[in-house]
Protein backbone atom coordinates (compact mmCIF):
# COMPACT_ATOMS: atom_id res chain seq x y z
CA UNK A 1 0.00 0.00 0.00
CA UNK A 2 2.90 2.41 0.77
CA UNK A 3 4.69 1.70 -2.74
CA UNK A 4 1.47 2.56 -4.31
CA UNK A 5 0.62 5.67 -2.51
CA UNK A 6 4.25 6.59 -3.27
CA UNK A 7 4.25 5.78 -6.98
CA UNK A 8 1.14 7.74 -7.26
CA UNK A 9 2.79 10.63 -6.09
CA UNK A 10 0.77 10.82 -2.71
CA UNK A 11 2.66 11.84 0.95
CA UNK A 12 1.86 9.30 3.40
CA UNK A 13 0.59 10.36 6.92
CA UNK A 14 -0.08 7.48 9.15
CA UNK A 15 -1.62 7.46 12.70
CA UNK A 16 0.48 5.54 15.37
CA UNK A 17 -0.37 5.80 19.39
CA UNK A 18 1.16 2.88 20.51
CA UNK A 19 4.67 1.50 20.01
CA UNK A 20 3.32 -1.82 17.86
CA UNK A 21 1.89 0.77 15.67
CA UNK A 22 4.68 2.81 15.55
CA UNK A 23 7.11 -0.59 14.79
CA UNK A 24 5.07 -1.44 11.78
CA UNK A 25 4.35 2.11 10.93
CA UNK A 26 7.59 2.14 10.06
CA UNK A 27 8.40 -1.15 9.16
CA UNK A 28 5.65 -0.40 5.95
CA UNK A 29 7.70 3.23 5.08
CA UNK A 30 10.73 1.11 4.81
CA UNK A 31 9.78 -1.61 2.33
CA UNK A 32 7.52 1.26 0.36
CA UNK A 33 10.92 2.54 -0.67
CA UNK A 34 10.35 5.86 1.50
CA UNK A 35 13.02 8.20 2.54
CA UNK A 36 13.85 11.71 3.97
CA UNK A 37 13.10 13.30 1.14
CA UNK A 38 9.55 12.20 0.82
CA UNK A 39 8.97 13.74 4.66
CA UNK A 40 6.73 10.75 5.90
CA UNK A 41 4.75 12.02 8.64
CA UNK A 42 3.29 9.91 11.65
CA UNK A 43 0.56 11.28 14.24
CA UNK A 44 0.20 11.01 17.68
CA UNK A 45 3.61 8.79 18.32
CA UNK A 46 2.36 8.58 22.25
CA UNK A 47 4.14 5.33 23.11
CA UNK A 48 7.50 5.42 21.52
CA UNK A 49 11.20 3.58 22.01
CA UNK A 50 14.70 4.31 21.35
CA UNK A 51 15.00 2.30 18.59
CA UNK A 52 11.56 3.43 16.85
CA UNK A 53 12.73 7.45 17.39
CA UNK A 54 16.31 5.97 15.43
CA UNK A 55 14.66 4.38 12.73
CA UNK A 56 12.01 8.00 12.39
CA UNK A 57 15.29 9.98 12.03
CA UNK A 58 16.82 7.48 9.36
CA UNK A 59 13.81 7.74 7.51
CA UNK A 60 12.80 11.37 8.09
CA UNK A 61 9.43 10.75 9.47
CA UNK A 62 7.96 13.83 10.72
CA UNK A 63 6.23 13.38 14.18
CA UNK A 64 3.08 15.50 14.33
CA UNK A 65 2.39 15.59 17.84
CA UNK A 66 -0.81 16.95 20.14
CA UNK A 67 0.65 17.92 23.64
CA UNK A 68 -3.12 18.56 24.99
CA UNK A 69 -3.32 14.60 25.13
CA UNK A 70 -0.82 14.72 28.13
CA UNK A 71 -3.46 16.30 30.75
CA UNK A 72 -6.26 14.09 29.61
CA UNK A 73 -3.90 10.88 29.36
CA UNK A 74 -2.32 11.20 32.33
CA UNK A 75 -5.37 9.98 34.38
CA UNK A 76 -4.74 6.42 33.34
CA UNK A 77 -1.58 5.72 31.38
CA UNK A 78 0.34 4.91 34.39
CA UNK A 79 -2.40 2.15 35.10
CA UNK A 80 -2.52 0.72 31.46
CA UNK A 81 1.13 1.11 30.37
CA UNK A 82 4.41 -0.93 31.96
CA UNK A 83 6.96 1.20 33.10
CA UNK A 84 9.48 0.56 30.28
CA UNK A 85 6.74 1.93 28.39
CA UNK A 86 5.85 5.28 30.31
CA UNK A 87 9.61 6.07 30.09
CA UNK A 88 9.27 6.44 26.16
CA UNK A 89 6.05 7.73 26.14
CA UNK A 90 4.37 11.31 25.14
CA UNK A 91 8.50 12.14 24.75
CA UNK A 92 8.74 15.34 22.90
CA UNK A 93 11.80 17.14 24.20
CA UNK A 94 13.34 13.80 23.44
CA UNK A 95 12.46 13.38 19.86
CA UNK A 96 13.47 16.88 19.74
CA UNK A 97 17.14 16.23 21.03
CA UNK A 98 17.36 13.08 18.77
CA UNK A 99 16.83 15.13 15.74
CA UNK A 100 13.79 14.35 14.80
CA UNK A 101 11.63 16.95 13.22
CA UNK A 102 8.17 17.66 15.20
CA UNK A 103 5.10 19.45 14.76
CA UNK A 104 2.12 20.56 16.77
CA UNK A 105 -1.11 19.37 16.35
CA UNK A 106 -4.74 19.63 18.36
CA UNK A 107 -6.60 16.69 17.44
CA UNK A 108 -9.68 18.87 17.45
CA UNK A 109 -12.32 18.27 18.71
CA UNK A 110 -10.87 15.78 20.89
CA UNK A 111 -8.77 18.40 22.34
CA UNK A 112 -8.77 21.89 22.44
CA UNK A 113 -8.08 23.63 18.51
CA UNK A 114 -5.92 25.95 20.41
CA UNK A 115 -1.93 25.88 19.78
CA UNK A 116 -1.65 28.76 22.75
CA UNK A 117 -2.99 25.73 24.84
CA UNK A 118 -1.43 23.43 23.17
CA UNK A 119 2.07 25.19 24.26
CA UNK A 120 1.07 25.74 27.43
CA UNK A 121 0.51 22.03 27.94
CA UNK A 122 4.04 21.14 26.24
CA UNK A 123 5.57 23.46 28.46
CA UNK A 124 3.98 22.60 31.61
CA UNK A 125 2.64 18.96 31.02
CA UNK A 126 0.29 19.45 34.27
CA UNK A 127 -3.63 17.40 34.76
CA UNK A 128 -6.17 20.06 33.83
CA UNK A 129 -7.36 22.55 36.40
CA UNK A 130 -3.89 22.03 38.35
CA UNK A 131 -1.13 24.41 39.75
CA UNK A 132 1.42 24.15 37.09
CA UNK A 133 3.98 25.20 39.79
CA UNK A 134 2.86 21.51 41.99
CA UNK A 135 5.69 18.91 40.67
CA UNK A 136 3.86 16.23 41.93
CA UNK A 137 1.06 16.97 39.32
CA UNK A 138 3.47 16.86 36.42
CA UNK A 139 3.54 13.55 33.57
CA UNK A 140 7.50 12.84 32.72
CA UNK A 141 8.83 16.52 33.76
CA UNK A 142 12.15 15.97 32.05
CA UNK A 143 10.21 15.91 29.00
CA UNK A 144 8.65 19.64 29.41
CA UNK A 145 9.38 22.13 26.44
CA UNK A 146 10.45 25.16 26.59
CA UNK A 147 8.50 27.88 25.56
CA UNK A 148 11.18 28.27 22.75
CA UNK A 149 10.79 24.74 22.17
CA UNK A 150 6.76 24.65 22.12
CA UNK A 151 6.45 28.06 19.50
CA UNK A 152 8.87 26.47 17.72
CA UNK A 153 6.28 23.21 17.13
CA UNK A 154 3.51 25.19 16.23
CA UNK A 155 5.18 27.39 13.35
CA UNK A 156 8.57 26.13 12.02
CA UNK A 157 8.10 22.62 12.51
CA UNK A 158 4.42 22.58 11.57
CA UNK A 159 5.83 24.72 8.33
CA UNK A 160 8.04 21.94 7.52
CA UNK A 161 5.36 19.14 8.07
CA UNK A 162 3.35 20.91 5.18
CA UNK A 163 6.14 20.92 2.81
CA UNK A 164 6.18 25.22 3.36
CA UNK A 165 8.86 25.74 5.50
CA UNK A 166 10.20 28.15 2.77
CA UNK A 167 6.84 30.87 3.12
CA UNK A 168 5.01 29.86 6.66
CA UNK A 169 6.44 29.45 10.01
CA UNK A 170 8.89 32.65 10.10
CA UNK A 171 8.19 36.10 10.16
CA UNK A 172 10.72 37.42 7.07
CA UNK A 173 10.59 39.21 4.07
CA UNK A 174 9.46 36.62 1.49
CA UNK A 175 7.33 34.85 3.64
CA UNK A 176 3.50 34.75 4.06
CA UNK A 177 2.16 37.57 6.51
CA UNK A 178 -0.15 35.56 8.29
CA UNK A 179 -0.15 36.72 12.21
CA UNK A 180 -1.19 36.88 15.23
CA UNK A 181 -1.25 39.80 17.82
CA UNK A 182 -2.08 39.11 21.52
CA UNK A 183 -2.65 40.85 24.34
CA UNK A 184 -0.55 39.59 27.29
CA UNK A 185 3.10 39.09 28.39
CA UNK A 186 3.72 35.49 27.53
CA UNK A 187 7.75 35.70 27.79
CA UNK A 188 6.97 36.32 31.65
CA UNK A 189 4.67 34.27 32.39
CA UNK A 190 3.86 31.33 30.44
CA UNK A 191 0.82 30.40 32.63
CA UNK A 192 -1.00 32.98 30.63
CA UNK A 193 -0.80 30.67 27.49
CA UNK A 194 -3.50 28.27 28.94
CA UNK A 195 -6.63 30.75 28.15
CA UNK A 196 -4.82 32.87 25.68
CA UNK A 197 -6.65 34.54 22.80
CA UNK A 198 -5.51 36.58 19.70
CA UNK A 199 -6.63 40.12 19.70
CA UNK A 200 -5.90 40.33 16.17
CA UNK A 201 -5.43 37.39 13.01
CA UNK A 202 -4.20 37.93 9.78
CA UNK A 203 -4.23 35.69 6.86
CA UNK A 204 -1.77 36.42 3.75
CA UNK A 205 -1.76 40.31 4.70
CA UNK A 206 -5.59 40.43 5.62
CA UNK A 207 -7.20 41.13 8.68
CA UNK A 208 -9.36 38.46 8.98
CA UNK A 209 -10.56 38.01 12.53
CA UNK A 210 -10.52 41.04 15.90
CA UNK A 211 -11.39 39.83 19.02
CA UNK A 212 -15.09 41.67 20.14
CA UNK A 213 -13.01 42.68 23.08
CA UNK A 214 -9.94 43.91 21.58
CA UNK A 215 -10.78 47.77 21.96
CA UNK A 216 -9.65 48.44 18.27
CA UNK A 217 -11.01 50.84 15.60
CA UNK A 218 -10.98 51.84 11.82
CA UNK A 219 -9.70 48.54 11.29
CA UNK A 220 -11.15 45.95 8.59
CA UNK A 221 -11.81 42.51 8.73
CA UNK A 222 -11.69 40.74 5.29
CA UNK A 223 -13.59 37.93 4.15
CA UNK A 224 -14.21 36.69 0.90
CA UNK A 225 -15.81 40.14 0.12
CA UNK A 226 -17.03 40.58 3.47
CA UNK A 227 -16.21 43.50 5.20
CA UNK A 228 -17.07 45.07 8.80
CA UNK A 229 -15.88 48.44 9.61
CA UNK A 230 -14.88 48.21 13.47
CA UNK A 231 -15.83 51.84 14.48
CA UNK A 232 -19.73 50.31 14.19
CA UNK A 233 -19.01 46.83 15.62
CA UNK A 234 -21.46 45.35 18.28
CA UNK A 235 -21.51 41.92 19.61
CA UNK A 236 -24.06 39.81 17.33
CA UNK A 237 -22.32 41.31 13.97
CA UNK A 238 -18.93 40.16 15.80
CA UNK A 239 -21.00 36.68 16.11
CA UNK A 240 -21.84 36.67 12.72
CA UNK A 241 -18.24 37.53 10.98
CA UNK A 242 -16.92 35.09 13.52
CA UNK A 243 -18.95 32.50 11.75
CA UNK A 244 -18.23 34.03 7.97
CA UNK A 245 -14.04 33.64 8.85
CA UNK A 246 -13.95 30.22 9.91
CA UNK A 247 -15.30 29.31 6.63
CA UNK A 248 -13.41 31.09 4.53
CA UNK A 249 -9.44 30.52 5.25
CA UNK A 250 -7.49 27.98 4.03
CA UNK A 251 -8.19 25.04 6.05
CA UNK A 252 -7.07 21.41 5.15
CA UNK A 253 -9.82 18.88 5.03
CA UNK A 254 -10.33 16.70 7.82
CA UNK A 255 -12.20 16.49 11.12
CA UNK A 256 -13.36 20.37 10.42
CA UNK A 257 -15.45 18.50 7.20
CA UNK A 258 -13.89 21.67 5.20
CA UNK A 259 -13.10 20.07 2.05
CA UNK A 260 -9.47 21.97 0.00
CA UNK A 261 -11.43 21.81 -3.30
CA UNK A 262 -8.32 20.48 -5.12
CA UNK A 263 -7.35 17.24 -6.76
CA UNK A 264 -6.30 14.72 -4.47
CA UNK A 265 -3.86 13.14 -6.30
CA UNK A 266 -1.43 13.34 -9.72
CA UNK A 267 0.91 15.19 -7.15
CA UNK A 268 -0.70 17.69 -5.29
CA UNK A 269 0.01 18.03 -2.11
CA UNK A 270 -1.89 19.16 1.13
CA UNK A 271 0.02 22.30 0.95
CA UNK A 272 -3.31 25.21 0.41
CA UNK A 273 0.23 27.56 -0.79
CA UNK A 274 -0.23 25.28 -3.69
CA UNK A 275 -3.64 26.93 -4.32
CA UNK A 276 -5.57 30.18 -5.63
CA UNK A 277 -3.65 31.79 -2.60
CA UNK A 278 -0.30 32.03 -3.80
CA UNK A 279 -0.95 32.88 -7.23
CA UNK A 280 -2.86 36.18 -6.09
CA UNK A 281 0.27 36.99 -2.99
CA UNK A 282 2.93 35.43 -4.57
CA UNK A 283 4.24 35.10 -8.21
CA UNK A 284 5.22 31.69 -7.77
CA UNK A 285 6.30 28.32 -9.55
CA UNK A 286 4.52 25.14 -8.84
CA UNK A 287 6.17 21.49 -9.75
CA UNK A 288 3.45 19.38 -9.25
CA UNK A 289 5.95 16.28 -10.11
CA UNK A 290 6.12 15.48 -6.71
CA UNK A 291 4.35 14.69 -3.98
CA UNK A 292 6.21 17.76 -2.47
CA UNK A 293 4.91 21.27 -3.02
CA UNK A 294 7.81 23.09 -4.55
CA UNK A 295 7.60 27.11 -4.29
CA UNK A 296 9.40 29.81 -5.59
CA UNK A 297 8.69 32.84 -4.26
CA UNK A 298 9.94 35.38 -6.78
CA UNK A 299 7.97 38.32 -5.16
CA UNK A 300 6.07 39.02 -2.08
CA UNK A 301 3.65 41.86 -1.09
CA UNK A 302 4.52 40.85 3.04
Amino acid sequence: MVSTAKSNNFRLEIHCIGDRAAEETLTALENGGCNPSDRPVMTHCQVLSPSIIQRMKNIGAIANVQPSFVPTDMRWVLQRLAPSQIDNSYCWKTLLEKGVWVAGGSDSPIESYSPFRGMYDAIYRVAIDTDPDDLTSVFRPSERLTFAESLWLYTIGAAYAGNCEKVLGKIEPGFAADLVMIDANVFNNYTLLKDLEPEVVIVGGDVKFIHPNAGLKGISVVSKGFQRDLGNSNQSSTKRQRKDVSMGGPYTPGKNGLSLGLPRANGFCACWLQGKFCQEIYSTEINHKSSLCSIKTTSSTS
